[in-house]
């Protein structure tokens, strides 16, 4: 920290400094949906969830569209740069958390700097152990968030790169089901640090449940997407026909 920082730090009066922080925060819980049961511990614990996520990501400039932002999800053991964890951020904290409460905004804008920052030419979503989740559970996310907010510019805009992230998880499907014997279909890869690939069920349910899930939404809510003209970004939606009756 700089002196001229320390000395701003040092002419703060604290009770007012203080005063002003918890209204900027409990506003800003306010404004999302509300959980109240008759345990006061649980109706802390769930304000703190939250409240602690909203202080989390590093921004590197200011609140302009496409700034970049670190995403670490609070782990200290991996540093705190770059998304070392994707399907943490995507799933657990930008769908279950800010999606479920009504923060729609952050999620997009997070959803979206995760692919900015993790997904690969193939695209495939990589991060500190390249599990073979981080992809699936993006497109998850993308369809959670456009369910909930119905915001069609925001899922516009974060189109591309997730059908991007759809044609790599076909892809390894259909090299699944060149394999015999009980593991036909099922995807290796890796899910932890120790073990490294494998037939795990985590990896398996976010690629065939979660793409199915994120077709059907896509196509319900935007009721039938037509192939895109832009080479770049092939719309392979005519699959998802196949898992409306899943």
């Amino acid at each position: 920290m700089s002196q001229d920082d320390l000395q701003t730090l040092f002419r703060l009066e604290y009770a007012a400094a203080r005063s002003g922080t918890l209204k900027f925060w409990s506003d800003y819980l306010m404004r999302g949906a509300q959980f109240q049961v008759p345990e006061q511990a649980v109706n802390e614990l769930f304000r703190a969830n939250l409240w602690h996520t909203l202080r989390l990501p590093r921004r590197h400039g200011g609140p302009q569209a496409g700034v970049r932002l670190d995403l670490p999800y609070s782990n200290f053991a991996y540093g705190q740069q770059g998304v070392p964890w994707p399907i943490n951020q995507a799933a657990y904290v930008d769908y279950m958390l800010y999606d479920l409460r009504g923060y729609h905004h952050i999620s997009a804008e997070e959803l979206a700097a995760i692919f900015r920052s993790n997904q690969q030419a193939n695209g495939r979503v990589g991060g500190y152990a390249n599990w073979l989740v981080y992809t699936p559970s993006m497109m998850y996310a993308v369809a959670q968030n456009y369910l909930l907010s119905g915001d069609r510019a925001a899922f516009e805009r974060l189109l591309p790169p997730t059908l991007k992230a759809l044609d790599w998880c076909l892809e390894e499907l259909r090299l699944a089901q060149r394999d015999e014997g009980p593991t036909k279909g099922l995807v290796r890869g890796p899910l932890n640090d120790l073990t490294g690939d494998g037939v795990w069920a985590f990896n398996q349910a976010y690629l065939y449940a979660g793409w199915a899930v994120a077709l059907r939404r896509f196509q319900r809510l935007w009721h039938r997407l037509e192939r895109s003209a832009d080479a770049t970004c092939p719309c392979v939606f005519p699959v998802a026909s196949a898992c409306d009756s899943a």
